[in-house]
C-alpha cells in the first residue's frame, strides 16, 4: 500500500487523476469547540470548465464510525488554480490537516442514478398491479413511498453515509474504516508555497456559490443561503459586492468573501427546511422528491410532468428565494421573473 503525502495548498489542476484522502475539521472560529477529525475521500477528474470533483465527507462524531459505508459521492466542478485546502473549505465548510494520495476503487453507479433507478422500480411494478386492477389508492401509494425509498440512496452533505455504494479503500484485502483510514495517513509535508491569489480565493467562491444557485434541490432544502432577510446571507452578499481585485485591500476583501460565504452557508444548512414558514415546509419537501424523479429520468414526458409538478408547488407558496422551475433547462432552474412596479 503506498499512499503519498501531498501538502494541503496543492493546486487541483496538479491532483487530476488522482485520488485524496484528507484529514478535516469544521471550520469553526472557536477551534476549541472542535476536537473531532473527520475524513474526506475525493478524486479529481478533467472538466471543460477546470476539474471536476467526487467527494464524501465521512464524519467520525455521528453515526456508525465502525461501518466500512463511506456513501454516495457528491461531484462539483472547481476552478483549476484552486487549492486543495480552498476547495475542501468551499465544498465542506473544513479545514485540511493532512492529506495523501491513496488508491480508491470508485463505485460504477453514482447515489442519484441509483436513487432514481430504486424510485422507478418501486413504482413501475406497483402502478401497473394498479392499473390492472384498479385501485387508485395503490397508486398514489406507489407514487408516495418509491421516491421515499429512493431518496435513501441519494448523496447526503450531512457526512452520514447513504445507503448508495461509495469508495472503498484497501489494506490489502481489507476494506479500512474512516478512523483506520486517519489512523495509516502520513503526516503532513510542508505546505508548496503556491498560496492562492486573493483572486483565485475569490475565484473558488464565486464558482461554488455559482453551482449551488444551479443545484434545484439544494436550494429548496437550503432556502436561507438565497433569502437576503437572513443575516449571514445579506453579509456574504454585501462581501459578493464588496468584491474588487484590483482594490489595494484585496486579500481582506477575499478573506470575508470567505468566511462570509461558510457562515451564510453553514446556518442555511443547519436551518434546511426549518427556514420556511411551517405551512410551506412539507410543499417544499414534497418539490424536492419530485425534482429528484425528474433530474433521473433520460424520458421526456416524465421529466417535464415531475417538473411541471414541482413548478407548481413552488410556485404555490410564492416565495421569492426559492427557486423558479423550468423543465426545458437541464439543471430545471429558472429565471424569476422581476415583479413589476
Amino acid at each position: 500500500m503506498s499512499w503519498t503525502p501531498i501538502a494541503a495548498d496543492t493546486p487541483l489542476r496538479d491532483l487530476i487523476g488522482t485520488s485524496v484522502v484528507a484529514e478535516v475539521r469544521d471550520a469553526v472560529e472557536d477551534e476549541e469547540e472542535d476536537e473531532v477529525s473527520h475524513v474526506v475521500v475525493a478524486r479529481f477528474r478533467a472538466d471543460p470548465r477546470g476539474v471536476r470533483i467526487d467527494e464524501v465527507l465521512r464524519r467520525l462524531d455521528t453515526g456508525d464510525v465502525a461501518s466500512h459505508r463511506w456513501g454516495a459521492p457528491w461531484r462539483s466542478v472547481l476552478p483549476e488554480a484552486t487549492p486543495l485546502d480552498a476547495a475542501l473549505l468551499a465544498l465542506r465548510r473544513v479545514r485540511t490537516l493532512r492529506a495523501a494520495q491513496v488508491p480508491v476503487r470508485w463505485p460504477a453507479v453514482g447515489g442519484r442514478v441509483l436513487s432514481v433507478v430504486v424510485a422507478v422500480l418501486i413504482m413501475v411494478p406497483v402502478l401497473w398491479r394498479a392499473f390492472a386492477a384498479g385501485d387508485p389508492g395503490v397508486s398514489v401509494l406507489a407514487v408516495v413511498y418509491g421516491p421515499l425509498v429512493g431518496a435513501l440512496f441519494w448523496p447526503r452533505r450531512t457526512g452520514t453515509p447513504s445507503l448508495a455504494p461509495g469508495p472503498k479503500i484497501t489494506d490489502d484485502w481489507r476494506d479500512l474504516t474512516p478512523r483506520r483510514v486517519l489512523e495509516l495517513l502520513p503526516s503532513a509535508p510542508p505546505l508548496s508555497g503556491r498560496g492562492p491569489t486573493p483572486a483565485d480565493r475569490a475565484g473558488v467562491v464565486r464558482a461554488r456559490y455559482g453551482e449551488l444557485l444551479s443545484d434545484v434541490i439544494y436550494r429548496i432544502e437550503n432556502s436561507a443561503l438565497f433569502d437576503a432577510s437572513v443575516p449571514q446571507t445579506q453579509r456574504f452578499q454585501l462581501a459578493l459586492l464588496a468584491w474588487d481585485p484590483a482594490a489595494e485591500n484585496a486579500d481582506a476583501l477575499a478573506t470575508e468573501l470567505e468566511e462570509s460565504f461558510a457562515a451564510a452557508r453553514r446556518i442555511a444548512e443547519d436551518l434546511g427546511l426549518e427556514h420556511l414558514p411551517t405551512t410551506a415546509r412539507e410543499p417544499a419537501r414534497r418539490a424536492a422528491l419530485v425534482v429528484t424523479t425528474a433530474l433521473g429520468t433520460e424520458e421526456a414526458p416524465e421529466r417535464e410532468a415531475a417538473a411541471r409538478k414541482a413548478a407548481d408547488l413552488l410556485n404555490d407558496l410564492a416565495l421569492y428565494y426559492l427557486p423558479a422551475i423550468d423543465p426545458g433547462v437541464p439543471s430545471l432552474v429558472g429565471e424569476r421573473r422581476a415583479i413589476l412596479p
